[in-house]
């Protein structure tokens, strides 16, 4: 993996670069590989691994399509990533209204409910 060509993600706020992670045997390790360009939104990211250029690191919910299509092909499924968080945001209130609570709440069984939302592929065409 050291060799390969990868597609980063980084923060647009700090210029951080993720790089890959993976975990293997409960140790977290991460690959740095050869970065062929870093991009700032996950879109973008998945357009440049159909291009073909690199291996591309994203939740799977997002690959999925393009993985049963055959556009892309997982690769170290084997080594699964770390779970990520998710965040919904909305601006502070006293009170939050229904209607967020309730988007929160469902949103919250949803994905409590789905094993895909913590799970990254890495993919490549």
């Amino acid at each position: 993996m050291e060799r390969h060509a990868l597609v980063n993600f980084f923060s647009s706020k700090t210029g951080k670069i993720f790089h890959f992670e993976y975990m293997t045997d409960g140790i977290q390790t991460t690959v740095r590989g050869l970065r062929r360009i870093s991009l700032n939104d996950a879109d973008a990211c998945i357009e440049a691994g159909l291009a073909g250029l690199g291996i591309v690191q994203m939740p799977t919910f997002l690959m999925q399509d393009y993985v049963a299509s055959g556009r892309l092909r997982q690769v170290l499924d084997q080594y699964p990533s770390p779970a990520r968080p998710f965040f919904v945001l909305y601006p502070q209130n006293r009170h939050l209204s229904s209607k967020v609570r309730a988007f929160v709440e469902w949103a919250a069984a949803l994905f409590a409910s789905c094993e895909f939302h913590q799970a990254e592929s890495t993919l490549t065409r």
